[in-house]
């Protein structure tokens, strides 16, 4: 009896100890987004049909956004791969780390790296504000494409990120007998070049990767921020009105359309048309000062913009109703200053990692799961007893 009961809580642990291990892994591949988040990958210049010349140095560019399936945050990664260089064709890395930078009406703020080596590339997002929507970026980097055939041949290769891939078709000659140094060379890959007008002069540069860039809003959005005058905390529940400049349809028949900002004191509106707009304030909560009259604020989305556009609205705290707690400065959250080129006006006031919170819940409930089984062996062997 004591036999069976030791093998049903050798089997009941054991179930649970692989659930753990289990959620743990799936925990782990949940932060790569390449499948869900990458927008297009390409080579400068390589069409299909396109031939690259061994040796030759090729940028790669790779785009990214949120969607309706996956809002990029905290932990996420987005990773690059190609062929090792055992395979026919093949392309090596340029060694590089590239801050990934948001742009805000404040100024830059990092929010994760591009590390680049001779095997891939990996993007990691790390330092996103809560204020920050749609994001959508580009990465750009370098390698080198390499056909390892000792007589001459065009083989193809491939550069693959989730969903999206590029294949290059690589040709060696025949006389050619350079390849990339060794594995224990350095990472970065010197070329030379003869100039036409001094051949006796070959120049040496080190190649270097080109950077990123990353936008906190896509072209055509408008996103208002409500906020304390003064301060960073956010204003709730206020409508503004939306309208063309000329009186036209903004779009779907809609003539004005009307915005409430949420928690973060945030409403925004994308996909807008071309064409100037105006917005007006046309209903506050009661502990913020309101003037129906004032001026609309005015803006215009162009052809030529690159990102968004962010209107910033303060409005003073009005004397609250007792039943009503107003935000005021001295129940405001402390705040440290900001670090040079990481403005605090444009990061959450809390200062919380919100990209944490999803692992560590996982794993709570795992715990509980774990404890569940443990006291159901627990009672059962009180009950036989």
């Amino acid at each position: 009896m004591k036999r069976k009961r030791a093998v049903k809580l050798s089997v009941i642990v054991t179930a649970v100890l692989t659930l753990i291990i289990l959620s743990g892994a799936a925990c782990y591949a949940a932060n790569d987004i390449s499948k869900t988040n990458v927008t297009g990958l390409s080579i400068e210049n390589v069409d299909p049909g396109s031939v690259l010349e061994s040796g030759s140095t090729q940028k790669v560019k790779l785009t990214f956004q949120d969607n309706d399936s996956h809002a990029i945050e905290n932990g996420d990664q987005i990773t690059v791969s190609w062929p090792e260089s055992s395979a026919a064709a093949y392309f090596v890395g340029y060694n590089k780390t590239i801050p990934l930078k948001a742009k805000t009406n404040s100024g830059e703020i990092a929010v994760g790296t591009a590390v680049v080596s001779k095997s891939g590339a990996t993007l990691t997002f790390e330092g996103i504000p809560q204020n920050i929507y749609s994001l959508a970026g580009w990465v750009e980097f370098q390698v080198q494409a390499w056909n390892s055939s000792d007589q001459e041949n065009t083989s193809e290769a491939a550069i693959t990120s989730g969903e999206h891939s590029v294949t290059a078709k690589i040709h060696r000659a025949a006389a050619q007998t350079d390849q990339p140094e060794s594995e224990d060379a350095a990472f970065y890959y010197k070329n030379g070049g003869i100039y036409p007008s001094d051949t006796g002069r070959i120049a040496w540069y080190l190649n270097i990767n080109n950077g990123a860039g990353i936008s906190g809003l896509q072209k055509g959005t408008l996103r208002i921020v409500k906020v304390i005058e003064g301060t960073t905390t956010p204003i709730p529940g206020v409508t503004f009105r939306l309208t063309r400049g000329d009186g036209r349809e903004i779009k779907s028949g809609k003539y004005s359309i009307d915005m409430v900002t949420d928690e973060k004191g945030q409403a925004q509106i994308d996909n807008l048309p071309i064409g100037s707009y105006q917005i007006r304030e046309i209903a506050s909560p009661d502990y913020v000062v309101f003037d129906p009259d004032s001026e609309p604020i005015v803006f215009e989305i162009k052809e030529t913009d690159t990102e968004g556009h962010i209107e910033t609205i303060e409005n003073r705290p009005n004397t609250p109703d007792p039943s009503i707690t107003a935000p005021t400065d001295d129940n405001l959250p402390v705040v440290d200053p900001p670090e040079p080129g990481n403005p605090s006006d444009t990061v959450d006031p809390s200062g919380s990692d919100t990209g944490d919170t999803t692992d560590m819940a996982r794993w709570i409930s795992v715990l509980l799961l774990s404890v569940s089984a443990l006291s159901f062996v627990w009672y059962r062997q009180r009950k036989n007893n």
